[in-house]
């Protein structure tokens, strides 16, 4: 492989271009660059590029995930996300993956988990489960965390119901079905909508609280 481009990225950082190609194969230092003897023209050979994808990226892809998870949760594909962004190759991103999984600093089930108890008195499950889905997060796994999340909810006496979450949503919200205006309706229903809520079970808790007052 011969690199044809160099591109400076910032702070000794370039982005290597091989083989003509018009996307960057990898990002290296200048001081990568000239441990490696590598510049614009020369060969790589498989050996120098096995070290480059095997070695030096996996270990500076490590601490850059390393740095990200210690700031917040990610999910699996964010973290690919992040790495690809950064121009690591995928035979580079695959080895940080399953070294990350080994640490047990990733792992999507207990992500959903997580996601799921903190959100479920907040938002509905329909909404939970979009957001996980959009996280990157599987389908499988979205659904085991939410049933494991709420049969634990279930189990201290707390069944689930989206119901039962639009009434204390409007409870916390002081929604007053005595006192309240078409406008204030209007403006819960909107609030429970962004919530993720079903207009359908939303009308149905705010008529029922109507006829019993």
């Amino acid at each position: 492989m011969i690199i044809t481009s160099l591109e400076k990225t910032g702070r000794g950082r370039y982005s290597i271009f091989l083989d003509g190609a018009s996307a960057p194969s990898f990002a290296l230092y200048a001081a990568d660059l000239k441990e490696l003897d590598l510049r614009e023209g020369s060969e790589i050979s498989p050996s120098v590029l096995e070290r480059i994808e095997k070695e030096i990226l996996v270990k500076r892809g490590l601490l850059r995930a390393g740095h990200l998870i210690e700031r917040r949760d990610y999910t699996e594909a964010q973290i690919r996300d992040k790495l690809r962004a950064g121009f690591y190759p995928q035979v580079s991103i695959e080895l940080i993956i399953k070294r990350l999984r080994e640490l047990k600093f990733l792992n999507d089930d207990s992500y959903a988990e997580r996601y799921t108890e903190c959100y479920i008195d907040r938002k509905s499950i329909g909404r939970i489960k979009q957001d996980l889905f959009r996280k990157g997060i599987n389908k499988d796994v979205i659904e085991a965390a939410v049933e494991k999340v709420k049969a634990e909810h279930s189990a201290e006496g707390d069944e689930y119901s989206e119901a039962g979450k639009i009434r204390e949503l409007l409870n916390k919200r002081g929604y007053d079905p005595l006192t309240a205006d078409r406008t204030t309706r209007e403006k819960n229903i909107a609030f429970l909508l962004r919530k993720g809520f079903s207009f359908s079970d939303i009308r149905k808790v705010i008529r029922e609280a109507d006829e019993l007052t």
